[in-house]
């Protein structure tokens, strides 16, 4: 399912990476992540409209905390399990940032400046295709338990249920 809180950034030469609820740093002296209120880099404004902060207070830096490195508007989202996004930006920020999403590093790379643009990219929604892997485990799963069921007659229809179960079982867990 696409879902905002998905999207993080990397801003370029600092180490720092941005969640909606954390931050991680990779620098000098180590590699730390720290949780950091819901919202605080990455701020949602509805359910398609999402902006991020591009400075960290974490590391001594003074955040405007105008959202606009990048400021982005999800204009479209289609297909199912292979999904096509289409994004509207606006940026402004003096340091070079990747917008990443998911799995997917990255969507976008802005560099120093103020400007607007269009970005396309695809991604394999794995959430979906895990819940289309087992509604066909549980079609399966009612199919072969119909089957053992109506082979058998009525005096069985309870073991055919059971059945269904186990196979249903058996395909999502193994043996």
């Amino acid at each position: 399912m696409f879902d905002l809180k998905k999207f993080w950034i990397v801003v370029a030469n600092t180490g720092v990476v941005k969640t909606y609820d954390r931050i991680d740093h990779i620098g000098l002296t180590g590699k730390w992540s720290i949780p950091v209120p819901p919202g605080k880099y990455l701020k949602i404004y509805d359910d398609r409209s999402f902006g991020f902060e591009g400075l960290t207070e974490e590391i001594g830096e003074k955040p405007d905390w105008d959202y606009d490195e990048p400021y982005c508007v999800v204009k479209e989202v289609t297909g199912f399990i292979h999904k096509t996004v289409r994004l509207k930006y606006r940026f402004s920020g003096g340091r070079t940032v990747y917008l990443c999403y998911g799995t997917i590093a990255p969507v976008c790379r802005f560099t120093p400046g103020t400007y607007e643009g269009e970005v396309l990219f695809n991604y394999i929604d794995r959430d979906e295709a895990l819940m289309m892997a087992c509604a066909g485990a549980g079609v399966a799963a009612g199919v072969a338990g119909y089957a053992v069921a109506k082979n058998v007659q009525t005096g069985l229809l309870l073991g055919g249920a059971v059945g269904g179960v186990g196979v249903l079982l058996s395909l999502l867990f193994g043996d």
